[in-house]
């Protein structure tokens, strides 16, 4: 049990319940008693665990970081320790905060605080420092010293502003230092999201659904639970009286309740009316991905070729540099329509020729049909100069290859239109893919930073099969099932 000031100096979480008080959601001061998100989150700030996390509203988070903070800087002499926000009013709410907390610390249990600005706190006797600001005002880098760092909505900070702060800020904390991202989502966009995605990233992702928060329940009178709703009180132990808040919550949001009170890391991004693609039906997919029975060198497969059956080959090509978009190749069961194999890489066009034979022979000389367009037409070249024998060509004009400028709206008509009823996919990047996909500057395309190479490559391969000049004779026998749970 600790008992003394020496020992509460030593152990953070006790000295915050024992000396610190806190508002809480009824405007009531009360002992501050870390809640299940906060005693969740704890031993990743008391280890200095660079987080990034992804929660709903209200639900504790800034004010356990807050008051971690403080901790830090009125027990451990020079220590630095910065949060920056995404707008003004939010700046003065979590300054206000930490000034409540620090109040809240009888005198003679705490260093003398001195106010340098308005919006910094300070301990000279301990030479420590508390600085709380706004994003669109911060700048930090070479010449800095920052022990504890924290954003605040990055999500929401000006474009931009984001990464340039996170490059600053991670050049100016040593080593053991603390650096948190914290944010509920806004769009499949911008440097949180992507930071979000990126499999190399320093910070260690957290997501706190809003169930965490035990206040966010409504009673009333009983009602019957809808299927979606019955799956999650079933799969997360929810009550009726959860069920019943978030179907209030849902009446007054809308489409934004799945990103103000998220429920998993998927389609917290998202927001209707951006997305180019069904957003539902993608999700649905989404549960349905599976990893590939094989992967080698760019190229994953669901389901292995089948004698008897058809396949058909879509590519969208690009120039093959490192910094460039990749070179795709989605291979069709054009019997069943199902997604059955992969080929993804960042190849030259003759490369990405060169593969694609080789798929198309794996595949019992699949019908390969590159994009006309662009580096397309490089790959139909190499693919003539090899003799591959079953290159598209258009019903139309005769031409080998497929022409995406002409077709472009009406291939993602087509691949919507699969999507919603038609399209079996195992593959997680092109859903990812397709989830980005969104109106930017009223086209459809991948938002700043992002790919849509699968997408388009879907798109021929989906409309090139729903054109009535195709046909498929149909083979006899049942299709063998080469991996069980692929349904």
């Amino acid at each position: 049990m600790v008992t003394t000031l020496e020992e509460l100096c030593t152990n953070r979480e006790q000295y915050i319940q024992t000396l610190m008080s806190i508002q809480n959601k009824d405007r009531q001061t009360v002992p501050f008693e870390l809640n299940k998100l906060q005693r969740d989150l704890w031993p990743y700030l008391e280890n200095h665990t660079w987080l990034q996390i992804i929660k709903a509203r209200q639900m504790g988070c800034s004010s356990c970081i807050i008051s971690a903070f403080l901790s830090e800087c009125m027990t451990i002499p020079g220590t630095v320790a910065v949060i920056v926000s995404h707008e003004e009013y939010a700046t003065q709410r979590l300054l206000d905060k930490a000034k409540f907390f620090e109040r809240s610390v009888l005198k003679g249990l705490k260093p003398k605080l001195s106010h340098k600005s308005a919006y910094e706190m300070a301990w000279p006797e301990i030479n420590s420092t508390f600085y709380i600001g706004t994003a669109r005002a911060s700048v930090f880098g070479r010449g800095d010293t920052i022990h504890l760092a924290h954003l605040s909505e990055p999500a929401f900070f000006p474009e931009g502003k984001t990464e340039e702060l996170v490059k600053g800020i991670s050049e100016a904390i040593p080593a053991g230092g603390l650096f948190i991202l914290e944010s509920t989502p806004n769009g499949r966009v911008g440097y949180f999201h992507g930071e979000f995605k990126n499999e190399d990233s320093k910070f260690l992702k957290k997501f706190y659904p809003w169930w965490w928060d035990s206040s966010y329940i409504l009673t009333g009178e009983l009602f019957e639970p809808t299927d979606e709703e019955s799956e999650l009180m079933l799969q997360y132990g929810l009550t009726i009286d959860q069920i019943r808040w978030r179907r209030d919550k849902v009446k007054s949001l809308g489409e934004m309740f799945r990103q103000e009170y998220p429920e998993n890391d998927v389609d917290c991004w998202l927001v209707k009316g951006l997305t180019a693609l069904p957003i539902d039906a993608l999700l649905r997919l989404s549960n349905r991905c599976r990893p590939p029975l094989s992967e080698d060198d760019g190229l994953r497969i669901w389901r292995f070729p089948k004698g008897g059956n058809k396949y058909l080959i879509a590519i969208d090509a690009a120039k093959g540099l490192p910094t460039s978009d990749y070179s795709v190749a989605v291979v069709l069961d054009m019997r069943t329509g199902e997604h059955v194999a992969t080929l993804r890489g960042k190849y030259p066009t003759d490369v990405m020729a060169a593969k694609s034979a080789d798929l198309g022979n794996k595949y019992f000389n699949a019908e390969i049909a590159p994009e006309r367009d662009g580096y397309g037409d490089a790959v139909i070249k190499f693919l003539t100069q090899r003799g591959y024998p079953r290159i598209y060509k258009h019903y139309k004009d005769k031409k080998l290859g497929w022409p995406t400028n002409q077709n472009r709206s009406w291939m993602l008509e087509q691949l919507s239109s699969a999507i919603r009823g038609g399209l079996t996919t195992w593959d997680k990047v092109f859903i990812d893919e397709a989830l980005d996909f969104q109106f930017v500057d009223g086209k459809a395309q991948a938002p700043p930073g992002g790919y849509d190479d699968m997408v388009f490559a879907m798109a021929i391969g989906v409309s090139i099969k729903e054109l009535p000049s195709y046909r498929y004779d149909r083979p006899r026998g049942e299709p063998v099932r080469y991996a069980e749970g692929l349904v």
